[in-house]
């Protein structure tokens, strides 16, 4: 709200969080608790990935209180949150989750879910720097570069 930030990173690290009463962290339960056989699920690890949603949804509440100017803080940023796995127990790169927020003062559309399957989640990446005008053509390296933007995303 003040101007005084243009960039900022916000992690909310698995490598030392612990559920209360247990003893391992959020990341080595996602290699070693089993999948609850009636849940069909990680348990606990389900936990934490409520609590960090549930951090997310609270913060993205109250960006969208403060007032600037016709609109709110949350309009007229660019969000990016995402994870660095689909599936946590092997790390695998399918499907990861990727959600944007705000509106980056008109420049990004919001309320859709749009699934690529077989792209590259770097393409997501791209199209928030092109929103915020990052002369970036492309961007990742090996099979993760693309200069594909995801024009539904922009407004």
């Amino acid at each position: 709200a003040c101007g005084q930030t243009r960039i900022v990173n916000v992690t909310l690290g698995s490598q030392g969080l612990h559920s209360p009463g247990s003893q391992q962290t959020w990341h080595s339960l996602t290699h070693e608790e089993p999948i609850d056989e009636k849940l069909g699920y990680q348990k606990e690890v389900t936990f934490f990935i409520n609590w960090a949603n549930t951090r997310f949804a609270d913060f993205l509440k109250e960006l969208n209180t403060y007032k600037e100017g016709d609109a709110t803080v949350l309009d007229r940023i660019a969000i990016l949150w995402q994870t660095d796995h689909g599936y946590a127990r092997t790390h695998t790169m399918d499907a990861l989750p990727i959600m944007t927020a705000g509106r980056a003062s008109g420049r990004l559309k919001t309320g859709m879910h749009i699934a690529l399957p077989g792209d590259p989640a770097t393409r997501v990446g791209l199209t928030m720097q092109q929103v915020m005008g990052v002369p970036m053509k492309d961007w990742g390296t090996l099979s993760n570069q693309t200069s594909k933007t995801i024009t539904d995303l922009v407004a």
